[in-house]
């Protein structure tokens, strides 16, 4: 996909960011490489793979709750 340079004078509008030239040139770039590398991902076939929250098994490490009678 081919990112113009108005859409990155967009989306730096929208983020209030002021930019130079030449980082409205490098952030052109960059911002195809990634929607470029996002493309390349989206080719992957994950219907095998399930989904997860986190990559490792992760366990509630806080104490049960417990109930102070006075």
């Amino acid at each position: 996909m081919k990112i113009t340079r108005e859409q990155v004078e967009h989306v730096a509008n929208l983020a209030r960011l002021n930019l130079t030239e030449e980082e409205k040139e490098r952030l052109t770039s960059e911002m195809e490489s990634i929607i470029a590398f996002a493309d390349k991902l989206n080719e992957l076939d994950t219907s095998e793979v399930e989904p997860t929250a986190h990559a490792i098994p992760i366990q509630n490490v806080f104490r049960e709750d417990e109930f102070l009678i006075l």
